[in-house]
């Protein structure tokens, strides 16, 4: 390990002192991660239903907030941050697959999760939505990644030809239609 590291450190030709520092650093970090590891702050115990039904309760709390929701909208929200031990963005695609397959769920939750990804800048980015709410989400999503106004449009229709997604089947899209009726 040693060898690689110093390697990897004369090729930047540095100085005896900063070496000496980078190679500090290192074995810190090492040393770090080996101790959570080994029992620190990771906690790999199964967190039974009782988790997962309060998580898929915060999701859709999330959800009805934000309609399309990304790791950077959990990263955002105060619950998520506190309670569900949902740091990374793999261990949000991890949960995001555990709610899109509905279990666990509540007996008298519907719900029925749907995940969708829209191009943007940097590559795909994975939403998460209620399948009633998917032609909303798309827009939004689109929205939330910044895509260019001339290219926006072209984005949301690929996407909702793609979902098959119609302002019908679209919970939102009927209540603001019933609110702008009134």
């Amino acid at each position: 390990m040693t060898d690689r590291m110093g390697a990897a450190i004369e090729a930047f030709q540095l100085g005896e002192p900063e070496r000496e520092a980078v190679k500090q650093i290192v074995k810190a970090e090492i040393e770090r991660r080996e101790s959570i590891r080994e029992g620190g702050d990771w906690d790999k115990t199964p967190k039974g239903d009782a988790y997962w039904l309060a998580f898929r309760k915060e999701t859709l709390r999330l959800i009805a907030q934000e309609t399309a929701v990304s790791f950077s909208d959990v990263k955002a929200d105060p619950w998520f941050q506190k309670t569900s031990h949902v740091y990374e963005a793999v261990q949000w695609d991890r949960a995001r697959t555990r709610l899109i397959r509905n279990k666990p769920r509540a007996s008298d939750d519907a719900s029925e999760f749907v995940e969708f990804c829209v191009p943007g800048r940097g590559g795909r980015k994975w939403y998460l939505t209620l399948e009633t709410e998917l032609h909303c989400a798309v827009e939004i999503a689109a929205r939330k990644e910044a895509i260019a106004m001339n290219r926006r449009g072209q984005v949301i229709r690929r996407l909702l030809e793609r979902w098959k997604a119609t302002e019908d089947s679209c919970a939102r899209c009927k209540m603001d239609l019933e609110r702008a009726a009134q």
